[in-house]
C-alpha cells in the first residue's frame, strides 16, 4: 500500500466493470439534502431510511468529524458504511 494513493485496487477487468458503472449510476441516484440529515452522536439508536421507507435500524458505531460518513451498527450484526450524499435519512430512533 502507498500510503499517498492508498491500498490498491483489484485489477479485475469485472470488478473495474463494476465499479465503472457504479460511478456512472451514482448520477442517477437521488441525493439526500445535508439539512435532513441531523448530526448523529456516536451509540444514538436510528432508523435508516429511503424513499419514505425505513429499511433498518442500529446504531451509530463511528462517524467522520464532519459528519458526512457514518458507521451503522446494524441489528443482524452487519456493518454499514453511509454517506450523507447516499439518498438515505437517517432519524434518530427514541426510547
Amino acid at each position: 500500500m502507498d500510503a499517498a494513493t492508498g491500498p490498491a485496487l483489484p485489477a479485475s477487468s469485472s470488478y473495474q466493470a463494476i465499479l465503472k458503472d457504479a460511478i456512472k449510476n451514482a448520477e442517477r441516484w437521488p441525493r439526500a439534502s445535508r439539512i435532513h440529515w441531523p448530526e448523529m452522536s456516536l451509540n444514538d439508536v436510528v432508523s435508516v431510511s429511503r424513499d419514505g421507507h425505513i429499511l433498518y435500524e442500529g446504531v451509530v458505531e463511528d462517524r467522520t468529524d464532519d459528519g458526512t460518513i457514518v458507521w451503522i451498527l446494524r441489528k443482524n450484526g452487519y456493518r454499514q458504511l453511509l454517506h450523507i450524499d447516499d439518498g438515505f435519512h437517517l432519524s434518530e430512533v427514541q426510547a
